[in-house]
């Protein structure tokens, strides 16, 4: 499972590797109950990810709820993302993620509580001034 946007600059992807996806009791008409949805992988190739919801035909539009996890993503495999929407990436890092969302009579709730531990950013502008201050030797 993947999503790649090559609209950015940089372009970048992301990815859930192993994945593993159930859908069970799948149906149009709410008498007939609840659809679940299992799904596990990881995330960037690292970060334990699990998802579970459940889904249920409405008149009033659809219902769902679904529980996200993932957990130590190895964050450089991020970089292309951290460089399309923030300039910056990082040298090293782990990011976690849980979230809840639910959809009810066209209302949205939910929340996500993003964390990052080990994190080390990567300086360009210091990096830069290091490389042009360096001047050869001459003996």
């Amino acid at each position: 499972m993947a999503y790649d946007d090559q609209t950015r600059n940089p372009p970048f992807n992301l990815f859930i590797a192993g994945t593993d996806l159930k859908l069970m009791n799948l149906v149009n008409h709410r008498a007939q109950g609840s659809a679940r949805l299992t799904l596990s992988g990881k995330f960037m190739g690292s970060g334990d990810t699990d998802v579970t919801g459940t889904f249920l035909a409405s008149g009033q539009g659809p219902e769902f709820n679904a529980n996200i996890s993932i957990v130590n993503t190895d964050l450089t495999s991020l970089n292309p993302l951290l460089r399309a929407y923030g300039r910056f990436d990082v040298a090293q890092g782990r990011f976690t993620l849980y979230s809840q969302l639910g959809v009810k009579d066209g209302n949205i709730s939910g929340y996500a509580k993003p964390m990052l531990s080990d994190l080390k950013v990567y300086d360009y502008q210091r990096t830069r001034a290091r490389a042009c201050s360096v001047r050869p030797n001459k003996s």
